[in-house]
């Protein structure tokens, strides 16, 4: 059966990913080869403060707007907003604070 989620977001079984395990894949694509990679699993508290910047800049560089975009954007843009969105409240449920200077959320 072919699935609507890309393939990029697929785990090695298949499944698809969590927001947040989509979003760390997409962080350590862009990080270079010497960077430590970072894994949902074993996340540290420097890992998560990495995390809350690279979506909020995500956010902020794909025009999101707090409680407005939803109004005046695609549907893929909302989609992605959504992602980077329930990524950063699964951080937060699991204990970790967005560092100074977070603006989107």
């Amino acid at each position: 059966m072919m699935s609507s989620v890309p393939s990029f977001f697929l785990t090695l079984e298949g499944e698809p990913m969590t927001p947040l395990d989509s979003v760390v894949a997409e962080y350590n694509a862009q990080k270079s080869s010497s960077d430590s990679v970072v894994t949902t699993n074993t996340m540290t508290t420097s890992d998560a403060s990495d995390m809350f910047r690279y979506t909020d800049r995500m956010l902020q560089s794909t025009g999101y707007v707090q409680s407005e975009s939803a109004h005046f954007l695609s549907a893929e843009d909302n989609e992605e907003h959504e992602r980077y969105l329930t990524a950063t409240l699964t951080l937060l449920e699991t204990g970790y604070n967005p560092p100074m200077g977070t603006v989107s959320f």
